[in-house]
Formats: C-alpha cells, structure tokens, sequence
C-alpha cells in the first residue's frame, strides 16, 4: 500500500509528511484515524535527532499545492497565498528546488490521479475536511 501511494515521494526530508501520506490515502479509498491519547511514540528520545529546514519545508508546501490542485488556476491561487506568507524571496527560492524537479513530479501525479486515486480534494474537502473534529 505504501509503495502504491508512492510513499513520501516527492518531499524534501520531511514536513508535511503526514498531511501528505494521509491525503493520498483518503484519495485511494482508505482511512486514516485520529488516535488520541496513544501511549507508545519516541518516549527515549528528549528532542528530535534532526532539523528540517524552511527551505525544504517551503518547497513541501509547494509540492503540496501542485499535486492536489486540479488544474492551472487552484495552482496558482494557492501559490500567490503561500508567496504572501513566505516572502517573495522564499518563496521563489523554493518554487525553483521545486521546478528542477518538476518532470519527475508530473510523472507521479499523472500516475497518482490515473492509477490509484479513486477520489479528487473536491470530494476530501466536503466528506472529510469539512466533517473532521
């Protein structure tokens, strides 16, 4: 199933992993749950033994955008969002790591949306976003 989504393909280490991994699977007809007060996690560990930076979190975002945007407008919608709150700086720094990158990034989005998705964010957005607590 993992390799089926394509795991966390496309990221930059790591930042918005999560939301990631649990859209695609949403999409693909799966679920994710919330489980709160789970009582196992990295209990050995006092702080995180790596850093992610905004550089990387930045063009996560960006990637974010591009897969689940359905077409050219939502992209770009998003996109000038993100540049207001980034800066115009970091956010064309990022949208360029982004861009080297761009055609294997199409690859996996044509393979996503035709192959495994089985739902669009339309449909996240109103059955899951929208009723999430």
């Amino acid at each position: 199933y993992w390799i089926k989504l394509g795991g966390l393909s496309g990221l930059i280490k790591y930042g918005l992993d999560e939301p990631l991994i649990s859209i695609k699977a949403w999409l693909s007809g799966g679920k994710v749950l919330l489980m709160k007060n789970w009582g196992v996690g990295h209990l050995y560990r006092g702080a995180s033994p790596y850093s992610v930076p905004l550089r990387h979190i930045d063009q996560n975002q960006i990637y974010l955008i591009n897969l689940f945007s359905k077409n050219r407008e939502e992209v770009e919608k998003y996109e000038k969002n993100l540049e207001n709150r980034l800066g115009t700086k970091r956010f064309e720094t990022a949208l360029n790591d982004f861009r080297s990158n761009y055609d294997s990034f199409m690859e996996f989005k044509n393979y996503f949306f035709s192959k495994v998705a089985i739902y669009d964010m339309e449909w996240f957005i109103k059955n899951i976003n929208n009723n999430l607590k």
